[in-house]
């Protein structure tokens, strides 16, 4: 009832609804430019005056359902839990760490990310040297279209799946809260052979740039 009440009173006229706009969101293309990755982004200009200063902390990620002990063993070694299980964001993942090494073939086995969806759980899982994926949307009857992304596996055969539909648009960072992209879709055959696919950090904003928007994902709280 409180909630009844207080939904009445405060979002009952439609222009308290609306926190903002979208400014930018041009049509999805695959294999977009050089980099080749899924052209998938929108910009959401949201209302200073709709968002309280006092709640605003920056870009952050939320380890509270994490388990600390599960997590500190899978980053680097120079990860500190924060007290107040919020994780900062602070810098970008190079996409030079994801090129394949057709000399080593190694799996980035050191590496781990994880991400908080709207649709599961935090998850942590590897970025693989894949970065391929064949998209299909059934437009106009054609054929689906190969476009580049980052494949993240999970850390293990055992710890389930990564995302679930409803997840896209999640930020996906690395264990120390460097930036590596954002989750734009998934595949799983079982529970327990799950993938995630995500869209390179840095080629976002390099396509932001291309429309005159300078990204700053680095926001401090006021």
């Amino acid at each position: 009832m409180k909630l009844f009440n207080d939904v009445a009173r405060d979002w009952k006229d439609e222009r308290n609804r609306i926190i903002g706009h979208v400014t930018l969101s041009p049509p999805i293309n695959f294999d977009y430019g050089d980099e080749g990755f899924t052209d998938d982004l929108a910009v959401v200009e949201v209302y200073p005056s709709m968002i309280a200063k006092l709640n605003f902390v920056g870009n952050v990620f939320d380890l509270g359902s994490i388990v600390v002990a599960e997590l500190t063993a899978w980053v680097e070694p120079s990860f500190k839990y924060p007290k107040s299980h919020l994780l900062h964001f602070f810098g970008l993942v190079s996409d030079n760490v994801f090129k394949p090494n057709f000399k080593t073939n190694v799996d980035y086995n050191n590496i781990m990310v994880v991400k908080h969806g709207s649709a599961s759980n935090p998850t942590m899982g590897r970025p693989n040297t894949v970065r391929a994926s064949v998209r299909t949307y059934p437009i106009d009857g054609q054929p689906g279209k190969m476009s580049k992304e980052v494949c993240v596996v999970p850390r293990n055969p055992k710890s389930g799946p990564l995302s679930a539909c409803g997840d896209s648009g999640s930020a996906v960072i690395d264990g120390i809260g460097r930036v590596s992209g954002i989750i734009t879709g998934g595949d799983a055959a079982t529970d327990v052979s799950d993938c995630m696919f995500v869209t390179s950090i840095n080629f976002l904003l390099k396509r932001l740039k291309s429309f005159g928007i300078e990204g700053n994902i680095f926001s401090a709280c006021c």
